[in-house]
């Protein structure tokens, strides 16, 4: 049930209606065929940037999992955060390696094809590269306001922390301070 949900949630996503309204724009906007020449170029951009982009979210994924205390990743998931959160970034991961993929091979088959003396390539392929891709540059851009959230919540936390460390400090010798609020 949560992954029918989740999958349901992709889909009538802000991101997943614009790429979706791109591709429409596209299939209206281009010829049958489009210059083979031009989509290798195309392609080739699109490895550039997703490979760029792709490498610099999967170090910063990195950073955002190894920087969080036990305390706090509690904290998260008490709250029904944490599993949000990681659910996202592995979503975009899988996109932009899916977009990144699918652009190497677009790029080798078109690469190829010009040698062979072809001229075309067919609209629905082109069409379906920029879908993908900007569907995963927007979800890695969305991911990249959750990581903003996700230092929120952390300055949150430790606010909260400080707070009950003052109040331990300060607290009759004896009492028991309370613990970080839930």
């Amino acid at each position: 049930m949560v992954r029918t949900e989740t999958a349901r949630s992709y889909l009538v996503s802000v991101d997943f209606v614009v790429a979706a309204a791109l591709g429409l724009l596209l299939w209206w906007a281009l010829p049958p065929q489009v210059s083979l020449a031009f989509a290798k170029d195309v392609y080739g951009v699109g490895i550039s940037v997703l490979s760029i982009v792709f490498s610099l979210y999967f170090a910063s994924l990195a950073v955002i999992v190894s920087s969080g205390d036990d305390e706090f990743v509690f904290y998260l998931s008490k709250h029904g955060h944490y599993e949000t959160l990681s659910r996202a970034f592995r979503w975009c991961l899988v996109m932009l390696f899916a977009s990144l993929s699918l652009a190497i091979v677009l790029y080798v088959v078109t690469s190829y094809q010009l040698t062979v003396g072809n001229r075309l390539h067919p609209r629905g392929l082109f069409v379906a590269f920029g879908v993908l891709s900007t569907y995963a540059l927007l979800v890695s851009m969305c991911t990249a306001l959750d990581s903003v959230q996700y230092a929120r919540y952390r300055a949150k936390y430790l606010e909260a922390r400080r707070e009950v460390a003052e109040r331990a400090a300060s607290a009759k010798p004896g009492s028991e301070p309370k613990g970080v609020p839930q």
